[in-house]
């Protein structure tokens, strides 16, 4: 399995917030053609699951996917990402992984992480938002259909096109994986009495103490914070 076919863009509907379990999948495979990633097929593979447990409200609300809509489809503990799958992609990528059973054999890929480092001056990041300042034609087309997986993979892979455009092109799936972890390590402090400041201007007391009590501190603003202790402690 060569890098160009190890890619997929991938989005899950839930039954909610409450413990969600996956009732829709959108599965993607993408490719790198000259610098620009680019999907490898003209739809995505969509399946439905039954969740065994009713859809929560809020949930039908977002997606409009009814119990009675997946009551006769295959149990949702059956589904799995590709073995070979490893790069995945998404907006919110972590949501769609985590209830995918947090996978050990990929590595993420946040659009909405990048688009928030390429176009900060987007009035929102939402998936939609974005592409709809991107193309709006195409936004138009598929904004009807917002949150069915099939189609929110469509304009996952679209943003991620753009991106691509907007640095000049990537070279390997290593090479946009590594941008987007970049993109992941928040600049500011997200939260707290501190909420907006540059994590370059914290005290270090309230860095130190971060880091030794919130133990379920976000990874990117850890490995953040943790930067910025190693950089002051070494004088730097």
């Amino acid at each position: 399995m060569t890098e160009q076919h190890c890619a997929y863009v991938f989005d899950a509907e839930t039954t909610g917030k409450h413990q969600p379990v996956i009732i829709e999948t959108a599965l993607l495979p993408m490719l790198i053609v000259e610098g620009y990633p680019l999907p490898a097929a003209m739809q995505a593979e969509v399946h439905r699951w039954n969740p065994g447990k009713p859809i929560e409200a809020g949930a039908w609300a977002t997606h409009f996917i009814e119990d009675a809509d997946v009551a006769n489809e295959r149990p949702s503990t059956e589904f799995a990402l590709p073995t070979h799958n490893h790069y995945l992609i998404g907006h919110n990528v972590d949501y769609d992984w985590d209830v995918a059973g947090k996978p050990k054999n990929v590595c993420r890929i946040c659009t909405f992480a990048i688009s928030k480092t390429l176009w900060p001056e987007m009035e929102s990041h939402k998936q939609l938002a974005v592409l709809y300042t991107l193309n709006p034609g195409m936004a138009k087309q598929l904004g009807r259909y917002t949150h069915s997986a099939g189609a929110d993979v469509l304009m996952c892979a679209e943003i991620l096109r753009h991106a691509a455009i907007k640095v000049g092109g990537w070279d390997s799936w290593e090479a946009v994986w590594k941008f987007s972890e970049q993109a992941r390590v928040p600049k500011v402090m997200l939260f707290g009495k501190h909420k907006g400041e540059p994590l370059g201007n914290l005290p270090q007391s309230y860095v130190h103490w971060a880091l030794k009590n919130l133990a379920d501190m976000d990874e990117y603003l850890r490995q953040a914070l943790e930067e910025v202790a190693r950089a002051r402690d070494a004088g730097v």
